[in-house]
Order: C-alpha cells, then structure tokens, then sequence
C-alpha cells in the first residue's frame, strides 16, 4: 500500500501546482482551479490512508474521507478548523450544477485549504 500511497501523493501534487499554474494564468477558469484543488485534498488524504493500508473508498465527499481517517488518528478532526471539507463542492458543483462561474479570487481559498491539508498529512506521515 506504500507503492499506492506515493502514487496518490504524485497525482495530489500534480492537482495542485496544477491549480498554482491555472491561478497565475491570465486565460484561466476559476471552476479548473477550484476542482484541482478538491481533486489534490482528496489525493493527500486517500494517500494518508494508503500509506495506512485502510481501503480507499471511491468518493469525491472529503468529509467521509476525513472520517476514515478520524478512525486512524484522531487530529484529523482539526481539518474542520481549516474547512477541508468545503473543497467537497468543488468536485462537482462548480463544474455542473451551479450556474455562477468562481473567480480567480473565489480560487484562493480552496489552494489555501488544499495546501494545509497537504501540510497536515506530511507530518503525520514523516
């Protein structure tokens, strides 16, 4: 599960400089850096259950995945100081279903939130 784990935190890596680039850019979508963002927490945090050997469901809903790994460590109740699970809407929401495009601005918070929660799971890793 190491193996799968590292592929996870790659592929989380890559969905954030991503969004990084998108946000720098001056032909971006707010809605692109919104989903890199959601798709990198979501990475970071199945990889910290990889890394766990725990199964990983398939879900794009952050806070069921933040209960799995509640189940393994308790402190991960301290991403809802941080909104980790706010990055939930962008899977979907903003590239379906809502009829207001976000902004580059709107894309602030969600690269803040994806890069506290790839913090948070590099120290519990290391």
């Amino acid at each position: 599960m190491i193996e799968d784990a590292n592929i996870l935190f790659k592929k989380a890596e890559n969905d954030l400089i991503n969004a990084k680039v998108l946000f720098e850019s001056d032909k971006t979508t707010g809605d692109g850096i919104c989903f890199h963002c959601q798709q990198a927490g979501e990475k970071y945090l199945k990889a910290y259950l990889a890394y766990n050997n725990k199964e990983i469901i398939k879900t794009h809903d952050i806070s069921n995945i933040l209960e799995d790994c509640k189940q393994i460590d308790t402190d991960f109740a301290k991403m809802s100081e941080i909104k980790a699970d706010k990055l939930t809407y962008y899977a979907v929401n903003t590239r379906y279903d809502d009829i207001t495009e976000p902004t580059s601005d709107d894309a602030k918070e969600p690269i803040y939130i994806a890069e506290q929660v790839k913090s948070f799971v590099i120290g519990k890793i290391k």
